[in-house]
Formats: C-alpha cells, sequence, structure tokens
C-alpha cells in the first residue's frame, strides 16, 4: 500500500492475487441504500482523507463518487486530497480526533496500524450484501489481522517490475531476468544502447530496496529485525545494501532520480528512454494519464538473488477504504463506499 503501499514483507502471500481473480464480484447489480435512493442525509457532511491528488484518474472518479451520492442522497462528501504522504499523518489526526469519517490507504496498514480508530463494518456490510460485489480473500485477510471487517477494498493490487517492452524489443531483450545478475546485464545493455535503466521515486523508493532485502535475507528475517533490533549487525541487510549502492554506482538509475514523487516514473513515458520501475501495477495509470502517453507496458517478478533466501515472492495487496471509529455518520458513510467502490 506506498503508495500507500506496504513493503512486500508486509503483505500477503502471491496466492492472495490468484484468489482475487478468481473471486471476482459475480453480482455487481446488488442494490445499496444508496443505489437505491432511499436515505436522506441531506444534513449529512462526511469527511474523507483520499490518498489521491483531485487531477489524478482515481480522484477524478472518487469526485464523480462523490456528487453523484450527494444528488441520490443530499449528503456532501468534502474530500481532502492528501496524497501518498497520508500515511505519514492519518496516525495522528485519528488520535487526536480530528474530523474524518472516512480515509484511505493500505488495507495492511488499516487492519494492523489503525484498527483501534476504525469503525466495525460487519453488520453493514451484511445488510448491504457486501460479499456478493467485493474481493473476499481480502475481506478475509484484513478481518484476521483486525479481528473485524475494517475496510472497504478497493483496487487490488500486484507488485514487480514494471517496463516499457518497446525498450526491451529496441535492446534485444528476448526473455525478461530472472536473476540479478541477469537483471545487471540487461541494465547494462540498455545503458549501451542509450537508455537510462530504472526510474526511482520518493514516494516508491521503498518498494525496490523492500523487495531486494526480501530477497536477501526473506520476510521472516525482516519481520524480526522490524520488531526487535539487529539491522547492522545483520549481514544480509548489508550485503543487501551493498549491492544497491554498486547498482547506482553502474548508472542504472534514471536521471536525476532518486526524484520527488513522480519526477522519475513520468520519465518513462515523456522521455521514451527510462525503461523500468518498480512498483504496482497502478503505475501504468500513473505514467499513462501524467505523460499523456500510452506506454508498451509489461511486467515481471523482482528478479531473485543467488544465495538469497526467498527467489519468489511477490507483493499483492490492496487499497483500502475505513471509517473512523468516531464517525458521527457511519452508515451514510458507509452507503457512499458501497457507491464508490460498486
Amino acid at each position: 500500500s506506498k503508495h500507500a503501499e506496504s513493503t512486500p514483507a508486509e503483505t500477503p502471500a502471491p496466492a492472495a492475487t490468484e484468489e482475487a481473480k478468481e473471486e471476482t464480484p459475480a453480482d455487481t447489480t446488488a442494490e445499496t441504500t444508496a443505489d437505491a435512493g432511499a436515505a436522506d442525509y441531506s444534513d449529512v457532511t462526511l469527511t474523507f482523507w483520499s490518498m489521491w491528488n483531485s487531477t489524478e484518474p482515481q480522484g477524478k472518479v472518487i469526485q464523480e463518487a462523490a456528487d453523484a451520492f450527494k444528488e441520490q442522497t443530499g449528503a456532501t462528501v468534502n474530500i481532502e486530497w492528501k496524497g501518498r504522504d497520508i500515511n505519514t499523518i492519518i496516525a495522528t489526526a485519528l488520535e487526536s480526533g480530528e474530523k474524518i469519517d472516512i480515509f484511505e490507504d493500505d488495507y495492511s496498514r488499516i487492519a494492523k496500524t489503525y484498527v483501534d480508530y476504525c469503525y466495525d463494518l460487519t453488520e453493514m456490510a451484511k445488510a448491504a450484501n457486501y460479499d456478493a460485489q467485493s474481493f473476499k480473500c481480502f475481506n478475509d485477510v484484513a478481518t484476521e489481522w483486525a479481528g473485524f471487517l475494517c475496510c472497504v477494498t478497493e483496487q487490488p493490487q500486484v507488485g514487480g517490475v514494471f517496463y516499457n517492452k518497446d525498450i526491451f524489443d529496441d535492446c534485444g531483450i528476448t526473455s525478461v531476468p530472472a536473476t540479478w545478475d541477469e537483471f545487471l546485464t540487461a541494465c547494462q545493455t540498455m545503458v549501451d544502447k542509450g537508455y537510462q535503466p530504472l526510474a526511482l521515486d520518493s514516494a516508491y523508493a521503498d518498494f525496490t530496496f523492500g523487495y531486494h532485502l526480501d530477497r536477501v535475507i526473506g520476510q521472516d528475517a525482516i519481520t524480526d529485525l522490524a520488531l526487535n533490533g539487529g539491522w547492522g549487525e545483520n549481514k544480509g541487510v548489508a550485503e543487501a545494501a551493498q549491492q544497491i549502492i554498486d547498482f547506482v554506482k553502474a548508472g542504472y538509475l534514471a536521471d536525476g532520480a532518486p526524484d520527488e514523487y513522480p519526477s522519475s516514473q513520468n520519465k518513462i513515458g515523456l522521455t521514451g528512454k527510462v525503461a523500468m520501475v518498480v512498483c504496482a501495477n497502478y503505475v501504468a495509470a500513473e505514467v499513462n494519464n501524467n505523460s499523456g502517453t500510452e506506454v508498451n507496458w509489461g511486467m515481471f517478478n523482482y528478479p531473485a538473488v543467488e544465495g538469497g533466501a526467498d527467489p519468489s515472492n511477490a507483493y499483492a495487496g490492496a487499497n483500502s477504504l475505513a471509517i473512523s471509529s468516531y464517525s458521527e455518520n457511519p452508515q451514510a458513510a458507509f452507503d457512499f463506499l458501497m457507491l464508490l467502490t460498486s
């Protein structure tokens, strides 16, 4: 979830992604209270903290949904566009009881970090037949973590290396790299042809090193270090860091990287010279929208590191929407989320 994304060590196994595909909503016609027009929320104002910006495709859809909800129910949804840094401010805001009815972030953080400030959606979800229009695997995982249904899932994601197929073709790279050595060879091939291998932005920098660290020492070791410390004494951490340092010194980052989001990833579309970025699938829409282009996108799993502990782990997750536990209008907020996500 920088994006409001978690690092690979914090997210469910890749199988969750497959299950999500299998359980794509079968019934998208189920009526919510808002759809049916049964509720009159003309005296209700909801405050929604969003992880998007108003000019992004996601932001535009959210605003359209807010306008439609007002037309249907009379409710006003005030959207505060917090961007990707929402996870740096939301905890403090919730703790202080700031006026927030709905907030948006990675479902792992919502279910684990903000759970004490989340409204229990279980009964409202049953009444709205939410299971018929949602991704059950994410609901189940979030419920297991939180102890109750704490969020409404949106935008399931899978992470890895997203790349411009046209650049790979021009460089004669006929198969995607599966190992770190193959990845370095591909990067050098791109540099030799006048391309810049890897975009890197501040908002998503944790993807690149998070994946690499997982490849070297594995999820269990990362979890132990996160909980108990000892980073400086772990040889695998130093090894992973040195490999990234060597990567940067070899000139494989795009010019200017690491940039402030989204400057570096935008160069994939704007310049046609930047080949790859480590991120999740929403990056394709972000780059295409920001650059006004249609990149010929491909994706592959982050490469394995020789002798590493985890050759294949992948990020699978979802952004989600939660209602604050102290919201004065939880039913209205939930009805809006049903309209937005269905």
